[in-house]
């Protein structure tokens, strides 16, 4: 499809001429569907109401981060650290600490191709398998291991010190006994680290 037009140029619109006004678009009706050889990959479908959303079995957002260093390699699931919107697998004095994407939903900040080897594809929420050294428990936080290798450990809620409150990556939605490294289905993004507002008030009453 190509529209030489240079100003406010109109390509591609899909007509769902049934739908409108006191009828909702229901989920049930595609506007575009993707497929492989397996089946549906992913779907633009209506909502329900008046208005359409994206279907697909990725579970989160993520942005294209420059790296610290071009050298750096980096897999998916890495824990790693950010410092002014850059990244590298030191944690240490971080800003923030994400996770390497494995299957996002959205790609967002995409460098072009020309630099697409400087930058990873780093999630920011959602749902997303993170490198997990130890055993770690469903509800368990997940922080990074130390080691600068990309890697974590579990701590359980209960257990969390005031120092690793602030290097929470999320929370485990797995269980597993195996010591060495594997892969854990983990939160992010929820502000696990921040306290709440409720923990605030209280500590300004008490210095009242």
């Amino acid at each position: 499809i190509e529209n030489t037009a240079s100003s406010e140029a109109n390509s591609l619109a899909i007509y769902h001429s049934g739908y409108g006004g006191s009828v909702n678009v229901p989920t049930a009706s595609n506007f575009i569907t993707f497929l492989d050889s397996t089946g549906v990959l992913g779907e633009i479908e209506g909502n329900g109401a008046d208005g359409v959303r994206f279907k697909t079995n990725g579970a989160d957002y993520a942005e294209y981060l420059p790296k610290i260093s071009t050298k750096d390699v980096f897999e998916k699931g890495d824990i790693v650290g950010v410092t002014n919107g850059k990244i590298s697998k030191d944690t240490s004095l971080a800003q923030h600490v994400l996770v390497r994407s494995t299957a996002a939903s959205i790609a967002g900040n995409w460098p072009g191709d020309k630099k697409k080897n400087e930058y990873e594809l780093i999630s920011f929420f959602g749902q997303v398998p993170v490198k997990v050294v130890g055993v770690v428990h469903e509800g368990d936080y997940v922080i990074p291991s130390g080691k600068g290798d990309g890697t974590g450990i579990a701590v359980p809620s209960s257990s969390i010190s005031s120092s690793d409150f602030q290097k929470i990556v999320g929370m485990a939605w797995q269980s597993s006994n195996e010591p060495g490294l594997k892969l854990i289905l983990t939160s992010i993004g929820f502000n696990f680290s921040m306290p709440s507002l409720k923990t605030e008030a209280t500590a300004i009453q008490s210095i009242k």
